[in-house]
Order: C-alpha cells, then structure tokens, then sequence
C-alpha cells in the first residue's frame, strides 16, 4: 500500500511522519553512524592507523640506535686501522695480543695444565 503524499504546502507534524520516511531516517544515521565508526577504528586499528604509525615510530627509533652503535664502532675501527698504519707501538701491541710475540729478553711463563686451571663462568 503505497504511502499517500501530503497535500501541496502541508507538512507533517513531528512524529507523525509516515513509517517510511521515518525509517528512512532512522537507516540513513544507522549508516552514517556506521561508517563514522569504521572510519574511527580504521585510523586506530587499520593497516596505517595509529598503532601501525607508532610500531614504525618504535621500529625506526630502533634502527637508528643501531646505526649510531655501527657508526661508533666503524669510527673506532677507522683510528685503529689508521694507527696500526703509522704507529709501531700500535703494531707491537697487535703483535703481541693475537701472535704471542715478545721482545727480547721478556720472561714467558707457560702452563701446562692451563685447562684444569680454567674458571668456567656461568
């Protein structure tokens, strides 16, 4: 049964509006209701929402921890090498460290049991 028309210039009085136009309405801010909510929790929850935006914030502050502990430890290198070039102090303490070279006339005490002696840190 179709919805009869109000008479031209007359308007319906508030509440007595026909079931169709009211559930017009009613649907209408339904669905904008709806779609203000999935548009909130897409900014939140979403792929580029809020909590992507700060897992990326952390992820990057992250990185760049690391690169400035590589920087550092590359500058350290970089001095190391450069000393090892120019300075025969530097190369004798290389030397020393990683082949086991003294000079002459030092004192080299040796260990044959150097095993049972080791201390195991837990």
């Amino acid at each position: 049964m179709p919805i009869p028309a109000p008479f031209p210039g007359q308007r319906f009085k508030r509440g007595h509006e026909p079931v169709l136009i009211q559930s017009r309405s009613r649907l209408f801010w339904l669905c904008l209701g709806l779609f203000w909510l999935l548009l909130v929790s897409q900014m939140i929850w979403g792929h580029h929402g809020l909590l992507a935006w700060r897992s990326a914030e952390r992820a990057v502050a992250e990185r760049s921890a690391a690169i400035r502990a590589a920087t550092a430890r590359l500058e350290q290198l970089r001095k190391r090498n450069e000393a090892m070039q120019n300075s025969p102090e530097a190369q004798e303490e290389v030397a020393r460290e990683l082949y086991g070279y003294t000079t002459p006339g030092a004192i080299v005490f040796e260990f044959d049991d150097a095993k049972e002696w080791s201390i195991e840190v837990r």
